[in-house]
């Protein structure tokens, strides 16, 4: 296909050095072309509404303010709960705990928010932000439906209900609406099943480690189920921060967790538990965070997203210092000494092979010839190619 304007088409700009260098056909690029092309002048398409990266962008902000108001209603539902959980004297209503006003300020609070989900996705169909404020709405109401059965109705089933309703809920609003703010939902929701099912089981607690132990892994495998699950759909990049978030944390909180069953059985002389066992549940705890460190620098490494680098980050900088700190180690400089040897080496050892690669590099690349004036394109573009897209 020809362009024959005179102003430069950045997309040609932009496809033809790939074809020039081979990364891409001539066919591919006029596919891509094609297919870019089409999107931006059908009704609807980017060129129509296009946000701009930066600046004042007038549907962006509705955007804003209605995101603003959902959060002052969920804000307001908060409120009320509070006041439904502890705002009934038994001597001025006998045999009654249910508040009535607290209840309907909720379940009016999240009909609201139902109400906006849904003309927000039927009366904005065509708008930019469209997405964003459905799924946002959609998910408010979701928290809020919920967190009014908890706060109105003390019951574990309801817990239990409740926590599997954003689940379910979070994971059929991602499918319909493509909102990832409900996968949030949906991953709190099964951690707020997994923290009741837990809770149910540390009531039998015996005061030992071991116990622990199992918690913080039973979180860290749900961590790690929830960034494996949404691996293979747009929402990667959130399922993996939650999911490695989760997981670090689990670690973090065990390790501060036994440390206290640590001192505590140190300083009163108590032999239940012994504070060689306690120091190897603190290792093994340390050493499950930094291998779930290792994973999100192997994630940046295939995603190129800088967030995993943040996280894991955060995770080798603070799972040592307090496994140290909590055991009471008796030579801590040690430890400083073998976390500085080994972070020398790892951070030394990718620049060595980098140095060394770019020399075998320049060494056997061959020397090209300067071609008539200086910075001339090459010669000619590859074989089939023939000037244009």
């Amino acid at each position: 296909m020809s362009h024959p304007s005179s102003t430069p088409d950045p997309l040609v700009e932009s496809l033809n050095p790939l074809v020039i260098r081979g990364k891409l056909s001539s066919a591919q690029a006029d596919e891509v072309y094609r297919a870019v092309s089409s999107s931006q002048t059908r009704p609807g398409g980017p060129t129509t509404d296009a946000a701009p990266a930066t600046g004042w962008h007038r549907p962006r902000l509705f955007a804003g303010l209605s995101v603003l108001g959902g959060t002052l209603l969920l804000a307001a539902l908060l409120i009320a709960s509070f006041n439904a959980q502890g705002g009934v004297v038994p001597s001025e209503a006998p045999g009654n705990d249910f508040s009535w006003k607290p209840f309907l300020i909720m379940a009016g609070i999240t009909l609201l928010l139902g109400g906006l989900t849904v003309a927000a996705h039927l009366l904005l169909s065509d708008r930019p932000h469209q997405r964003l404020v459905t799924s946002v709405f959609g998910a408010f109401a979701l928290v809020a439906l919920v967190g009014t059965i908890v706060a109105t109705w003390d019951s574990d089933a309801l817990v239990y209900l409740s926590a599997m309703l954003m689940l379910v809920g979070g994971i059929a609003g991602f499918w319909y609406f493509r909102g990832q703010v409900l996968v949030a939902v949906a991953v709190l929701g099964g951690l707020v099943f997994i923290s009741q099912l837990v809770s149910d089981m540390l009531d039998d607690y015996d005061g030992g480690s071991g116990s622990l132990l199992s918690t913080g892994m039973i979180f860290l495998a749900y961590g790690l189920v929830v960034a494996a699950a949404g691996w293979r759909f747009s929402c990667r990049t959130l399922a993996a921060m939650l999911g490695g978030g989760i997981a670090l944390v689990a670690m973090w909180v065990t390790v501060v967790a036994i440390g206290i069953l640590f001192q505590f059985s140190a300083g009163s002389g108590e032999q239940s538990a012994g504070p060689d066992g306690l120091r190897t549940d603190i290792r093994i705890a340390l050493v499950l965070g930094m291998l779930v460190a290792v994973a999100l620098v192997i994630g940046y490494v295939f995603t190129s997203y800088p967030g995993y680098l943040v996280l894991a980050f955060v995770g080798a900088v603070t799972l040592p210092g307090t496994a140290v700190v909590v055991a009471s180690t008796e030579h801590p400089l040690r430890w400083a000494m073998f976390y500085a040897v080994l972070g020398a080496v790892l951070a030394a050892l990718p620049i060595t092979l980098g140095w060394r690669h770019q020399r075998e590099q320049t060494a056997s690349a061959p020397q090209a010839t300067q071609p008539p004036g200086h910075g001339a394109p090459p010669e000619g573009p590859p074989a089939g190619y023939q000037g244009r897209l």
